[in-house]
């Protein structure tokens, strides 16, 4: 079995991530969950990939300095909300083949 997994996510900006298999364990539900996620933010479309959220969190705390365009990205930020994104893990099924966040 493969411990580690490559997901990539928004061919265009190059949304990157590893998804690693670190225990197995008994499980009593059939839907995935989320044990841990790292960073503040949910990717924003279109907005350039992990850079370009970069200086959108940097000119969110230095709005004098941003252009335009990175001031309306700041708006399109949503915190990572674990309880909500479980919620919709929960409507995934075992038996379904794909699944939407």
């Amino acid at each position: 079995m493969k411990r580690r997994f490559f997901y990539e996510y928004d061919f265009g900006d190059g949304w990157a991530f590893t998804i690693e298999i670190k225990k197995i364990v008994d499980y009593d539900r059939d839907y995935p969950t989320i044990k841990r996620f790292k960073g503040d933010y949910n990717p924003i479309e279109d907005c350039g990939g992990v850079y370009g959220l970069e200086l959108i969190l940097y000119y969110k705390d230095h709005p004098d300095e941003a252009p335009d365009i990175y001031l309306e990205q700041i708006n399109l930020l949503e915190k990572f909300n674990q309880e909500d994104i479980q919620d919709r893990l929960e409507d995934f099924k075992s038996d379904n083949d794909f699944f939407l966040l």
